[in-house]
């Protein structure tokens, strides 16, 4: 359940917790030397679309997807710069085969997004061109069990922190994420959402039934092998 009141807090925050590092850009740029130029990107879940915005200033074809509409309407402002092909869609990535194109993407990105289920898999593959990309970044859960909670590691910045907590109710998994602000107010944006949790033999698995033939882990956006003691999980499948 998301907190109408304060994700207009994470909003005004996204931008520096989640800043676009030279890393990221580097893994990108890394990327588009499989694909003509311009590469066609499809970010779900984009949220302030930093990232779409600095692949389109570098002149490749970009959409994001995003539902919450104050995360969309901060992605929206991006798009008033010329000369770039840049887009936000108000949209789920739970609906995108709907609307969007067959086989029209290169790379599609769901970055620190839990929300997973088995049908999105086929569903990146359906959008992907033949040799398109799926990444995706999650947290590391190798070895980790709610029990029945689990605190994941904190993200801050300089004026604000976001702390989060997996807890398992049965065979349920829920979220809840708070943001601390620098006056050290503490405001829930993320209630009881239900989420599903991936280790990487879950990936492997619904990758190859989604019909992906390459599947490679890291721990970061710097290729740095992924072990059991990684923070995150980024999987690149092809």
């Amino acid at each position: 359940m998301i907190d109408m009141e304060n994700v207009e807090l994470f909003n005004e925050y996204y931008d520096e917790l989640f800043p676009v590092s030279e890393d990221i850009k580097e893994f990108y740029l890394e990327i588009t030397k499989k694909y003509k130029m311009p590469t066609r990107f499809l970010r779900i879940a984009s949220n302030t679309g930093g990232l779409e915005y600095h692949l389109a200033l570098e002149g490749h074809d970009v959409t994001g997807l995003e539902e919450e509409l104050s995360l969309l309407e901060s992605a929206s402002r991006r798009r008033r710069y010329p000369n770039t092909a840049l887009r936000f869609l108000n949209m789920s990535g739970l609906e995108m085969t709907h609307f969007l194109g067959e086989g029209f993407y290169n790379v599609i990105s769901v970055l620190y997004n839990q929300l997973l289920i088995k049908k999105f898999f086929f569903d990146c593959k359906k959008l992907l061109s033949q040799d398109g990309s799926l990444v995706l970044q999650l947290w590391n859960l190798e070895g980790r069990e709610p029990s029945p909670m689990l605190a994941m590691p904190t993200i801050e910045s300089e004026r604000a922190k976001l702390f989060y907590q997996i807890w398992q109710e049965t065979e349920r998994f829920s979220l809840n994420m708070d943001i601390e602000r620098s006056n050290g107010k503490i405001y829930p944006v993320l209630t009881k959402t239900e989420i599903q949790l991936y280790r990487p033999i879950d990936i492997k698995r619904l990758a190859e039934e989604a019909g992906f033939q390459s599947i490679a882990f890291y721990a970061d956006f710097q290729k740095n092998p992924f072990t059991k003691e990684s923070e995150m999980l980024l999987a690149v499948l092809s």
